[in-house]
Order: C-alpha cells, then sequence, then structure tokens
C-alpha cells in the first residue's frame, strides 16, 4: 500500500475517503493530498495517507516478522529524520488550571468547551535510550560549532529582549571552536574518549568566580581543554532558537541529510535537555546551569514536563541565593554581578506569567527576596574592564538611564527592568486571586489598584507606548514597548475583573481597559509588514493571552447591553467599540494558521466572540430604545458605519457555545478559563 494514492477515492456513500489519522480520531479531514491540512497541524504529516479499503483487515503477518507499515515506518523514521523520534501522548487534562488562567473565562457557563487540543510531542530518540548513542550522538554536534556559532548571532539580531549579552556566549563558543578544529581531540580522540573528557570536566567542580576575574579568564573556566556540558547544552539551545527565528529553511550537520527549521530545532533541544540531565546526574549548581535552564522551549509548547523545568530553575536560584543577592555584598565581577541580576529578573518574571497561566500559586514569592534591579546599561558597558563610573554617571536617582532611547533602540536592560516591575504587580493580583480571603481582603484590593495606576506614572514617559513611537523606535524596539504595555494592561485587567466581581459598577473601568488592549494589538497588527512576521510569530501567544479576554469582556458586555436595551457602561461608543473588534477578529481569523500553535489552538474563542459580535450587529432593538441604542454617548458616529454585514470569517459555527449564557463579561470570562488547553501552551517565556 503507497503512503500517498492517487487521486480522490470515494466512500460508498459518495463521499471523499478520510486519511486514516482522522478517521481513527473521528475528527473532520479536510482531504488534501498527499497530505492533509489537519494531520499537517497535529505534527502528523509521517502518518498521514489514505487507505484504499480502510475497513477491512490485513493479513495475517507470520511470527516474528513485522507488517509492511511498520517495516515502512521504520524506514521512513531512519531516512528522513535524523533527529528524535516525536512519539504522540496524551494532552495533558488532568493538571490543575486555577483562577486567573486566560481559559477561564467560561468555566460556569459552559465547562464541556474544548477546541481540539494539539498533541504534544514528547522527544524520545533513538540516540537518547543508550548510553553508546547518547555519547556518540552529541560529540558528532560538536562538528556544527560554525552553524550554531551563525545562528546565535542571528537570534541575537532578531530578538529584542536579551538577557544573557552575546558576548558571554559568542566569544568561549568561538574559543571552543577553534580548539576544537586545532586541538588534539578532534584528530585522535574516538567519540567515547571526547565523552568521558567532557563529563570529567563536567565533574568537577565549577569554579566560585571572584574579582579580580576577567571576562576572558572566565570563558577558560568552560572552554578548551575545559570544555563542559552546560556550555555545550547552552550553545545547542540557541543554535535551535536560532534556526526557528531564521529565514533559512534547512540546515545540515556533517555528513547527514538536510533537515528543516523545526527538526533541526527538535535535535537542539534533545541534546540540550540531555546535557541537562547529565549535569542533574552530576549534581551541578552554578551559574553556566542557571544559562541552560533559561531556554525558552524550542518546541513553544508548555505542558508539565517545561513546568518542572521552570521549578528547576527556581530551584538553582535559591540553591545560589540569587533572591538575596547585592553586589555590594559580594565580591564577585561586575559582568557576573549584573549578569545575575539579569537572571533573577527573568526567572521571577516567568514564574508570574506560569502562575497566571495556570492559575497556581508562584513559586518565587516576592517577600522572600531582596535583591536590585539590573544597572539601566548597554551590554556592551557590563564587560568593559575599564572603569564603570562614566557609565554609572548616565544613571539618575531613580536607577534610569538619563540618556534614554539610543539611535531607535531599546536597550535590554531597560525591557527587564520595565517588565520585572509589572511582575512584582502580577504577584499581588495573584495573592487576591489564589489567596484565602482575608479580613482586609478589601482594603488590599483597594491598594493593589492604586499601585497598578501608579506604577506606569514612575515609568520615563519614554518607555510608554503612543501611535507616534513607530516613528522614533525600530520596529523591534516598538514591539517590545508593545509587549510591555501589554503586560501592564493585562495586570490591570485581572485586578478590574476582581473589582467587578466585587462591584459591578466597576464594569466601565474593566472595559476601558480591555479597549486600550484591543487598541494596541488593531495598532500593531496594522504594522506587521514593517515588524515582519517573525516577530510576531514569535510574539503571537502572547498577544492573544493579553487580547482575547479583553475582546471577549467587551463583546459579552456590548452584546449584553444590546439585548438589554440599556447603555453600555463604557467610555467608547458602542460603535467604535464594534469596529474594533472587528478588526481584531477579522486579522485573526484570516491569519496564516501555521504561524503559531497559539492560533491554531484559539480559533474556536474567536468564533464565539465573531458570533456576538454577528448577533449583536443582527439584532433589532424596539422603537422605544433604537434612538438611545445607536449612540449612548454623544460625539460618535451610528453603528451603521460597521454594520454592513457579518465579521463572521468561518462559514460553519455550529459548535459553538450558546451565547445566551454570557450575561455578563465575567461569565465569558470564566467559560475561557476551563477551555483546557493544558498541553499545548505558546511562546509564553519569551
Amino acid at each position: 500500500m503507497d503512503r500517498v494514492s492517487k487521486g480522490n477515492t470515494l466512500r460508498k456513500n459518495g463521499r471523499l475517503t478520510s486519511c486514516e489519522p482522522c478517521r481513527m480520531s473521528k475528527i473532520r479531514c479536510d482531504h488534501r493530498r498527499p497530505i492533509c491540512k489537519r494531520c499537517e497541524t497535529r505534527h502528523l504529516s509521517k502518518q498521514c495517507y489514505y487507505h484504499p479499503a480502510p475497513m477491512t483487515k490485513p493479513n495475517k503477518v507470520p511470527a516474528g516478522e513485522p507488517d509492511v507499515a511498520t517495516r515502512r515506518s521504520i524506514n521512513q523514521d531512519i531516512d528522513s529524520s535524523p533527529t528524535s523520534d516525536l512519539t504522540e501522548v496524551p494532552p495533558l487534562s488532568c493538571t490543575y488550571l486555577g483562577s486567573t488562567s486566560f481559559l477561564s473565562v467560561f468555566r460556569d457557563t459552559q465547562p464541556g468547551l474544548s477546541p481540539n487540543p494539539i498533541p504534544h510531542a514528547v522527544l524520545r530518540g533513538r540516540w537518547s535510550r543508550d548510553h553508546t548513542c547518547v555519547a556518540s550522538r552529541l560529540v558528532q554536534l560538536l562538528s556544527a560549532f560554525e552553524l550554531c556559532e551563525e545562528l546565535l548571532i542571528g537570534y541575537y539580531e532578531r530578538c529584542p529582549c536579551i538577557i544573557i549579552p552575546l558576548q558571554l556566549i559568542l566569544q568561549p563558543l568561538k574559543m571552543a571552536r577553534a580548539y576544537l578544529e586545532t586541538g588534539d581531540w578532534g584528530k585522535d580522540l574516538h567519540y567515547e574518549e571526547i565523552y568521558s573528557k567532557i563529563t570529567r570536566n563536567t565533574a568537577r567542580p565549577f569554579p566560585d568566580p571572584r574579582s579580580p576575574l576577567s571576562p576572558w579568564d572566565f570563558y577558560t573556566l568552560f572552554t578548551g581543554a575545559n570544555l563542559r556540558w552546560e556550555f555545550l547544552g547552552i550553545v545547542f539551545s540557541f543554535a535551535g532558537l536560532g534556526a526557528l527565528s531564521s529565514e533559512r529553511k534547512l540546515f545540515k550537520i556533517d555528513s547527514q541529510g538536510s533537515m528543516s527549521a523545526n527538526a533541526f530545532a527538535e535535535e537542539m533541544t534533545a541534546a540540550s535537555t540531555m546535557c541537562i540531565e547529565i549535569c542533574k546526574q552530576l549534581d551541578k549548581v552554578n551559574d553556566l546551569m542557571l544559562w541552560l535552564y533559561l531556554r525558552p522551549e524550542l518546541t513553544t509548547r508548555l505542558g508539565h514536563r517545561n513546568y518542572e523545568l521552570l521549578g528547576d530553575l527556581v530551584s538553582h536560584v535559591y540553591a545560589l541565593g540569587l533572591h538575596r543577592f547585592q553586589a555590594s555584598d559580594n565580591d564577585v565581577p561586575f559582568f557576573i554581578s549584573e549578569t545575575r541580576k539579569r537572571i533573577f529578573g527573568v526567572t521571577y518574571r516567568w514564574d508570574k506569567n506560569s502562575a497566571t497561566l495556570f492559575g497556581r500559586p508562584p513559586r518565587l514569592p516576592y517577600h522572600y527576596c531582596e535583591t536590585s534591579l539590573p544597572l539601566d546599561i548597554d551590554d556592551d558597558s557590563i564587560l568593559h574592564q575599564e572603569p564603570l563610573e562614566p557609565h554609572l554617571q548616565q544613571l539618575g536617582s531613580d536607577g534610569w538611564n538619563t540618556t534614554g532611547v539610543s539611535n531607535g533602540t531599546l536597550r535590554h536592560a531597560t525591557l527587564l527592568r520595565l517588565r520585572f516591575m509589572i511582575s512584582v504587580l502580577s504577584e499581588q493580583v495573584l495573592e487576591l486571586s489564589l489567596g484565602r480571603r482575608t479580613p482586609d481582603f478589601t482594603k488590599k484590593l483597594r491598594t493593589t489598584y492604586e499601585q497598578c495606576l501608579q506604577m506606569w506614572s514612575q515609568i520615563p514617559q519614554e518607555y510608554h507606548y503612543s501611535a507616534d513611537s513607530w516613528g522614533r523606535l525600530s520596529p523591534r524596539s516598538c514591539v517590545s514597548i508593545i509587549l510591555v504595555y501589554l503586560e501592564y494592561l493585562y495586570t490591570v485587567f485581572q485586578v478590574e475583573r476582581i473589582r467587578c466581581r466585587e462591584n459591578q459598577d466597576y464594569t466601565k473601568d474593566l472595559l476601558d481597559t480591555s479597549m486600550k488592549v484591543i487598541s494596541v494589538v488593531n495598532d500593531l497588527m496594522k504594522h506587521r509588514e514593517q515588524t515582519g512576521n517573525k516577530i510576531i510569530k514569535s510574539f503571537f501567544c502572547i498577544l492573544l493571552f493579553n487580547a482575547l479576554p479583553t475582546a471577549g469582556a467587551l463583546a459579552t458586555e456590548v452584546h449584553r447591553c444590546t439585548i438589554a436595551e440599556i447603555p453600555l457602561p463604557c467610555s467608547a461608543s458602542r460603535s467604535e467599540i464594534i469596529r474594533k473588534l472587528s478588526v481584531f477578529v477579522s486579522w485573526l481569523g484570516s491569519a496564516d494558521p501555521s504561524i503559531s500553535h497559539t492560533h491554531r489552538i484559539c480559533v474556536d474563542i474567536n468564533k464565539a466572540i465573531t458570533k456576538l459580535l454577528d448577533d449583536t450587529l443582527n439584532y433589532r432593538p424596539s422603537c422605544r430604545s433604537a434612538e438611545q441604542m445607536l449612540n449612548p454617548i454623544q460625539g460618535h458616529e451610528p453603528l451603521e458605519e460597521s454594520s454592513s454585514g457579518p465579521v463572521t470569517p468561518w462559514a460553519n459555527v455550529e459548535d459553538l457555545p450558546d451565547l445566551a449564557t454570557f450575561g455578563t463579561s465575567a461569565d465569558f470570562l470564566s467559560w475561557l478559563d476551563d477551555l483546557g488547553f493544558g498541553s499545548t501552551v505558546p511562546e509564553l517565556f519569551v
């Protein structure tokens, strides 16, 4: 039986034959040849084929002899990919999701609604099951250092928010590459000897960096003859990230066949993961291990395994004392000190993002932390061996750099400081949302809300996003500022959700914040050609996490007020809200599904929002309230300008929830919280 049959075949009822994965899963197939779109999006391309007689039983295979399909599967695995096998496993439906999860919006009204989750892939490669295969494969990847160097540089050029300064990785990578090319390792040693030597190096205690230690001296601790698995894992991780963000289509390692960007990234992920496992067996805790754990997941999925890895990162932060790190009290080199402060800030933010996303308690509470923010200086200044006074004189009393934005590009430290400040507020919101209700709950809620409003005014004006930011900042920096602003607005939105649960009179504040979010997202989409598809892809899920709950709250309230024929509690007019929501859902509905796993998962939510808008536009108010419903706020244009027709970009909406159950925006948010995205959480930790 050929994997791809020629031409479309018909079933006895006259309908087109479904491919085997779709037929077995009982989902609708789009019948595309040679590989259907559903299998492609579900990462089942290798298993997609059209059986000419799917209901017939195969002939019995003699004992001890593999059947044809099995032999073909094995041959395809060997021929098509040198990377790890991907074994599909059931979604993580049993993991706990709490009330702050962005999926919480539909909990009470639609507990049974759940889109088809994308099965997450577990890396179970042949080479990772046996010590000999592990040693051979890892050592073989050392020959790809030139490619890794190219991908590392490309990633740093494209990534808006950098944690570790480039030279702290690039320079030792060059040193390691030069040693491997000119030293005795590549000429005289067998791969098992190289593997054993690197493992022995890793087993040795990593020297505690103390002043005076130059960057060059630091590099020699883990390169050359002292090459360690911690550093190699870092290189593999960044190489995979660089491949995913590159415009390049194919990659080649040594004498192997060409691989796609995804296949190459999976190979790098498997190698980096194995480096982590080796170091964990050797009980390593050092700065390099922190760098290694700082890798965003290359497959852009966050199941329980990666939630566990984040816990390992937090454990290392505690073990090294970064939660109580004060540079003035520690005799460490300046570049190590600043890098540690950056790592703590990022770990703290990732912990709060993860806690908010899953609705689970944070693991790195600020109550036990006493550390300072990284200095608002350039990356290159961190590595300079010259006196620091000229750089420190550029800092104001509030810690911000007085020189502002340089050549339209934001400093990486500036972004790290901004996002850390927002994360501190996020933890306070988590305490209100997930913690026990105390007698002073109302007072804490009011104080937290006031702090959220005050914090933004304490940030220099040049770091505030506005429409004219596109004229003074580079596209990459503009996207970064937008993401910071969205994170802030979403934190305010979460506080206002709690306020609305306490008192519905605060609905106006919730909707006003929601309008700000949708306006900013629409503004970004208007400049998407300027920013480039790669940047949009990298941050697609963050936009959706911030925008979908707010869009749902707006659509629900507009629908409720329209049906009830009452004024809308929002500063924006009804027609303006509908126009902006229509732009948002139309863009999301027409976006390329391959742009992100998150996009494909959020289609059902977008359908629900779109159906709410359609029902709102199609509703005919009674004569007594028609004039009031057209425009409850003076000075805004009437509805007809934006109601030329439905905004639904889909033909089939049979599976949508009963919209009548969405009585308020809180009902919509409760439904969203229960959609069950446990196995495929997106590009969250950027």
